[in-house]
């Protein structure tokens, strides 16, 4: 039995662990876990804002939302961003690890932002918002602090 559940979870490995230890993590987990269950309502729905504004204490240029199937190194490259071997590393081992596609599968999601000196960071959340976050790539630059799921 022991042989299977860990062939399971080389198979079908998990991305890297929630950031936890990141402070807007919390504060962000809250706002998935609020639009995961206000997009079971959908037809009441409205609006479907995340606020990025806690990141980093609020020193940050641009932020962007990344869903499953997603490769956030990729479009923060892009973006002309400098992303740190470690980071560079970790998700390209979440990309290839398993029978993963990309660096964010299914239901995860990825908060990117970039910081006043250009570099790159990246937050994991192992839940997003649900299915409906798959393809999402979303991206808000200062002032601006919120991005509405609901609108192009």
């Amino acid at each position: 039995m022991g042989i299977f559940v860990s062939l399971y979870f080389s198979i079908f490995a998990a991305g890297p662990p929630d950031d936890t230890d990141n402070p807007a993590h919390p504060i962000i987990a809250e706002q998935f876990a609020r639009l995961r269950e206000q997009l079971g309502r959908r037809p009441a729905l409205r609006e479907a804002i995340i606020d990025f504004s806690n990141i980093n204490g609020g020193s940050w240029r641009t932020a962007c939302l990344f869903g499953g199937y997603s490769t956030p190194s990729e479009e923060i490259a892009k973006l002309g961003a400098t992303i740190s071997d470690a980071d560079r590393t970790r998700l390209k081992d979440a990309g290839s690890s398993g029978l993963r596609l990309t660096e964010v599968e299914e239901n995860e999601m990825v908060v990117a932002y970039i910081d006043e000196n250009n570099r790159a960071h990246f937050i994991w959340f192992e839940d997003g918002i649900g299915s409906g976050g798959q393809h999402l790539r979303r991206c808000v630059s200062m002032p601006g602090t919120e991005i509405d799921l609901l609108t192009n």
